[in-house]
């Protein structure tokens, strides 16, 4: 990985894939913590990650300078919610399905 004197955001608006894997070194482990605590499953933790930098490529015109790292933690959350919201629904259809 080289290094670049640019910050960060600039370099991965740049579509410097070496800024987004230092993004990523960066903040992976807080962000596996962070989401692992809501899941609490590994391989859905992993998934999850992948998606959010994924995202974050995909979506690296319309984001601001600093604030990758929030846009980050920001989606890792909404993430979290939207798979709870979606096992607890799976827990009640299935509850529903052994009543009926």
């Amino acid at each position: 990985m080289r290094e670049s004197k640019q910050p960060i955001c600039k370099r991965i608006r740049n579509k410097e894939p070496e800024a987004l894997e230092q993004l990523y070194v960066e903040n992976e482990r807080a962000l596996y913590a962070f989401i692992y605590r809501g899941v609490k499953d590994k391989v859905k933790t992993e998934e999850m990650i992948q998606q959010l930098f994924k995202r974050l490529w995909q979506e690296r015109p319309k984001l601001k300078d600093q604030t990758y790292r929030q846009w980050l933690y920001i989606s890792a959350r909404r993430q979290v919610i939207s798979h709870l919201k979606e096992t607890k629904l799976q827990v009640m259809h299935t509850n529903h399905q052994m009543l009926s």
